[in-house]
């Protein structure tokens, strides 16, 4: 064991944790990337051995993103007209089209744009680039959402259990069917708005021979109750009926928060300041009402960011009885980079003590 004046370094099995003193949070380090957890006891971290995330070539038998690429753009052709040389144009990173779909949204706010065929290119550009980060070789990106929500079931050791799992706003479907490949004894309910979607969702999973995803169009489909429900990048997108251009996040997942279980889980991740980090964004408001609490941010690019939206996101989940697991803050069990997906916890009545729902996740009985 070494110590310095900031922390102590503990090799056990030839692991290094870094054990920071001031504050108990103990840091497991693997190839440089530091897993955060509990000092004192924290078995998740104890025990975790990730196997590696699957590729597309292990989970859709395509040999690289080339090919997959090119699979998407003669799908996407049948439903927006283009050609298919085209049609992979239009999902790239510098993709003209996208561009202006950017523009119009933020000069109208106006979710009309959900039913424009050509939105199916955001779609597919964001489970490209965005959910699954598809290195030219076919692997999944290091952390991100695939990865992370992959590494997040086998912290828990749910990836054995027999589970409902609804995947919120799914698009492309690329976390409802690496949920559904990981996870082969769960059910996973892909909801989404577009039926081209949905289409091409579909004809993945008969490729990779996926037969345990489902296709819901509301969740009154579902019988029982659900054991995890995850929404990645599309709180964000739910708007106030009553009041346009108003973002309203509990709209659209107080439903799905009511049928979760007790010690069920919700995650989330999504980017609230995508637009003034990145200049455009489609489907961002610049308003958002948390019950009653209201950020606004301006239009663009700008310096002016807020960590607020999390937080008040985080209360408002607290009001309905979820309790966070992750992202560094005091009482949390683990964090991965850039701390997403946040989970949390359905607590148990206001009869019994939160602190046994914790102790079931660290005993891996939260199902």
């Amino acid at each position: 064991m070494k110590t310095s004046k900031n922390y102590t370094i503990e090799r056990i099995n030839s692991t290094d944790y870094y054990m920071i003193n001031k504050k108990g949070v103990k840091y497991l380090v693997e190839n440089n990337i530091r897993y955060m957890g509990s000092k004192n006891t924290d078995p998740i971290l104890e025990d975790y051995n990730y196997p590696g995330t699957p590729t597309i070539t292990d989970v859709l038998k395509f040999s690289d993103r080339k090919d997959f690429e090119d699979w998407l753009a003669q799908r996407a052709s049948h439903y927006t007209g283009d050609n298919p040389i085209q049609a992979k144009l239009n999902f790239q990173k510098k993709s003209d089209l996208l561009t202006q779909l950017a523009d119009d949204w933020m000069l109208n706010r106006d979710t009309s744009i959900y039913g424009d065929p050509r939105y199916l290119y955001e779609s597919i550009h964001c489970g490209i680039y965005v959910s699954g980060e598809i290195h030219k070789s076919g692997s999944i990106g290091k952390w991100c959402e695939i990865d992370k929500l992959c590494k997040v079931f086998n912290l828990l050791k749910l990836n054995n259990k027999s589970l409902k799992i609804v995947d919120l706003g799914a698009g492309l479907g690329l976390t409802s069917i690496w949920m559904a490949y990981t996870m082969p004894n769960s059910t996973v309910y892909y909801l989404d708005a577009s039926p081209e979607s949905q289409s091409i969702v579909g004809d993945m999973c008969a490729r990779g021979g996926i037969t345990n995803l489902k296709f819901i169009k509301s969740l009154s489909e579902i019988n029982g109750e659900i054991d995890v429900a995850t929404g990645f990048e599309f709180v964000e997108h739910i708007e106030d009926p009553i009041e346009k251009g108003v973002g309203k996040p509990f709209l659209g997942i107080d439903s799905v928060l009511n049928r979760i279980k007790d010690n069920g889980i919700f995650m989330y991740s999504t980017m609230w300041n995508a637009e003034q980090n990145n200049g455009r964004t489609i489907g961002h408001f610049l308003t958002y009402d948390f019950d009653g609490k209201r950020l606004v941010m301006p239009a663009g690019k700008s310096d002016q960011r807020s960590r607020k939206h999390h937080r008040y996101f985080v209360e408002g989940l607290k009001k309905r009885n979820f309790h966070i697991l992750n992202g560094g803050r005091r009482g949390t069990k683990w964090d991965f980079k850039g701390h997403t997906p946040y989970c949390f916890v359905k607590e148990v009545p206001k009869n019994e003590n939160w602190q046994c729902v914790i102790l079931l996740i660290t005993i891996y009985n939260i199902m």
